[in-house]
């Protein structure tokens, strides 16, 4: 039911870069900063997306316990760690 659950909010974060794309030239940076609020909070799509927006994100990435990622670093790009229940254990960007 998580896996489920994390493939439905990244698939929701990667709809909502789509739909908001940027043009060459607009410079998106992450501010982590900003929703450090957001520890302990259960990641639902609202919330998700709620964090993006504060976070000044261009996009999200949800990584459940365990789930491999690639290594790419990018600077407007908000990562919300999950613990086993689903909730956010940590906030960082890249």
């Amino acid at each position: 039911m998580l896996r489920k659950s994390v493939c439905f909010l990244v698939f929701i974060a990667a709809s909502a870069t789509a739909a908001g794309a940027m043009t060459e030239g607009d410079a998106v940076i992450c501010d982590a900063g900003k929703v450090q609020w957001m520890i302990g909070a259960l990641a639902d799509a609202a919330q998700v997306e709620r964090a993006r927006i504060a976070a000044g994100a261009a996009s999200v990435r949800v990584i459940a316990e365990g789930m491999m990622v690639t290594q790419d670093y990018r600077e407007d790009r908000l990562n919300l760690d999950l613990d086993a229940r689903g909730r956010i254990r940590a906030v960082r960007c890249g």
